[in-house]
This record gives structure tokens, C-alpha cells and sequence, in this order.
């Protein structure tokens, strides 16, 4: 039985993206998107300097819908975890760079390659209350990675209608076809060079707040 298993959950692992970035495809075909504030990604749009687009986790399945495809370098950090495979292959998929890695596992190599990332030209989207929660509570980590490259955080949030919510711990939204979906960016965030560590968190909570006002503004748009 456990050989069995073990068969089913590799063909699940090697199937998924196959079939996730085709249907996240088919999804972002079918919303009307509207964008205010990230205006630099919509499509023919000259690419930005290098930034770091955060937002909530439980967002990130409908931002993934408009950020596919964009004609600009995005990269996104997945776990090393193998779970976390079907999803970092996905992403592959969908035209995002993958950087490997997570806060406990390939912490330090990962967080050089997102600075290189960076600093090569590349942005960057970040959930400043993933991997695990808690929900909406940003950690320092995005700071310090700004920081250390040297580029602004752009807060953002979006919203979807009609849509369900998933029982985990970060209630993420998953857009039902032809959904309306809005996004939203605020003013970015620059992290000094110099900032202690008092001042990165005073950031932090600024952070915070900004993701939580901006994700009330595109839920009461949508």
C-alpha cells in the first residue's frame, strides 16, 4: 500500500503543474482585471526598476492570475519543502523565476540569491505573512531583504468576486471563472540603508497597516 501511495503522489507532483498553469492560464483569461496603482504591469507597460511587490498571503492564487505572463522578469521564493514542488513548478510555468528556499530550510543561500535577484534587475513577490501565518501580521524579513538590495516595497492587494474562501490558515481566495478582479498598489515603502533595527520594525508596522488599508480598499471595490 505505501509503495502505491508513494506512486500516486509522484505522478500527482509531476501532473500538477502540467495541469495548474494551464488552468490558472484558462482563469486569467476568463476575469476582467482591473489595476490601479500597478499600472507598470499591465501588458506593453516599460518594466520598473526593481521592487518587491508584497501582499497577504491569502491573495496570492488571484495575483498570480494577473502576474503571469507579464513581459518582466518576476520571481517568487518557494519552500524546499517537497510539498511545496507542484507549486514551484507551476509558477515555472507560468513565466515566474523560482528562487528555492525558505526562512528554516536554505535560509541563508536563498536569501543571496533573492539580493542577486534583485540587484540583477529582477522584482520580486513577496507575502510578508507567509509561509504560515499569523494571518495578515507581517514579519521583518521583506525589510531586511529591501534593505540589503537596496530596492522600495510596493504594498498591494486585490480582490475577487465571486469567489470561495479555503479552510486554512490564511482563508485564501480562489476566484470563480469569469470573476472581477482588482488590484491595488500603494505608495512604496523605502527601507534606509542604515534603518535599525527599531526603525525596521516601526516599517513594519507601517507595512502592515498600508497592506490592510489597501486590502480594504479593493474588497470594497469589487
Amino acid at each position: 500500500m505505501k509503495q502505491v501511495l508513494h506512486m500516486l503522489r509522484a505522478a500527482a507532483t509531476a501532473a500538477a503543474p502540467l495541469l495548474g498553469a494551464p488552468l490558472l492560464r484558462l482563469y486569467g483569461r476568463t476575469g476582467r482585471v482591473r489595476l490601479e496603482g500597478l499600472e507598470s504591469l499591465a501588458p506593453g507597460q516599460a518594466a520598473p526598476a526593481p521592487v518587491i511587490y508584497a501582499f497577504w498571503h491569502d491573495q496570492l492564487l488571484a495575483m498570480l492570475l494577473f502576474l503571469h505572463g507579464r513581459a518582466r522578469r518576476l520571481g517568487v521564493l518557494s519552500s524546499l519543502h517537497p510539498d511545496s514542488e507542484p507549486g514551484a513548478r507551476a509558477n515555472a510555468r507560468l513565466g515566474l523565476d523560482v528562487i528555492r528556499g525558505s526562512t528554516t530550510r536554505g535560509g541563508a543561500e536563498a536569501f543571496g540569491e533573492l539580493v542577486r535577484y534583485l540587484r540583477g534587475g529582477g522584482s520580486l513577490v513577496w507575502m510578508p505573512d507567509g509561509p504560515k501565518g499569523p494571518r495578515h501580521r507581517a514579519s521583518e524579513g521583506v525589510l531586511v531583504l529591501a534593505q540589503r538590495a537596496g530596492v522600495r516595497i510596493v504594498p498591494a492587494a486585490c480582490a475577487v468576486a465571486p469567489r470561495m474562501r479555503i479552510r486554512s490558515w490564511d482563508r485564501m481566495q480562489v476566484p470563480a471563472p469569469f470573476a472581477r478582479m482588482i488590484a491595488v498598489g500603494g505608495e512604496p515603502l523605502d527601507v534606509p540603508e542604515g534603518a535599525t533595527r527599531e526603525e525596521r520594525e516601526a516599517l513594519r508596522a507601517e507595512l502592515e497597516r498600508r497592506l490592510e488599508a489597501l486590502t480594504a480598499r479593493a474588497e470594497a471595490r469589487r
